[in-house]
């Protein structure tokens, strides 16, 4: 979490003050702790229990200690993370609203589909 500074998704740049993202407060979650480097890696955890209730606490305590309007997936293992947690019957509610979205980085990604596909 960053206290409500301003920053990108990549967490190096500031906003100008002048704009709305500078005086929003928001918080950016990884789906593992720690980095993984390629989807296969990340997909060997998607699901492992451990890993999910680790996880599971840091969104029951951001969910019971602030108000989360809105949750935005960024690629499948987020989709996967946030339905897991979501599902969960001991897991704390969440009624805010929801979207998933393509990793930023699925255009260079080997299941993009080879016509869109980037060179990484």
């Amino acid at each position: 979490m960053n206290g409500g500074r301003s920053s990108t998704a990549a967490g190096s740049t500031a906003a100008p003050a002048s704009s709305s993202w500078a005086r929003t407060r928001y918080v950016l979650i990884n789906t593992y702790l720690y980095s993984v480097y390629g989807q296969h890696a990340g997909n060997a955890h998607a699901k492992d229990p451990a890993v999910a209730r680790h996880r599971h606490r840091w969104l029951d305590t951001l969910v019971t200690h602030n108000q989360i309007e809105a949750v935005v997936a960024l690629g499948g293992l987020a989709n996967t993370a946030f339905h897991t947690w979501r599902n969960d019957p001991s897991s704390t509610p969440y009624n805010g609203a929801y979207e998933h979205i393509l990793h930023p980085t699925y255009p260079t990604a080997p299941q993009a589909p080879a016509p869109t596909r980037r060179p990484p």
